[in-house]
């Protein structure tokens, strides 16, 4: 997963992830709420309120 996904912003709370593809932005939506724990566990706890994921074709 993370070599298929990588945070592109946090804003207001809500961190967004990019995905390379369709089922990677499904996997990663399924994983939304341990991907929200560790990323905010990162941050020092209580940055983060959600996590919004987007697919984004690879650059």
């Amino acid at each position: 997963l993370a070599a298929a996904t990588a945070p592109i912003s946090v804003d207001d709370g809500v961190l967004t992830v990019g995905a390379t593809s369709g089922p990677w932005g499904a996997q990663a939506t399924f994983l939304q709420a341990e991907i929200l724990r560790k990323a905010d566990e990162a941050l020092g706890g209580g940055a983060l309120a959600s996590v919004r994921v987007v697919v984004r074709n690879p650059s």
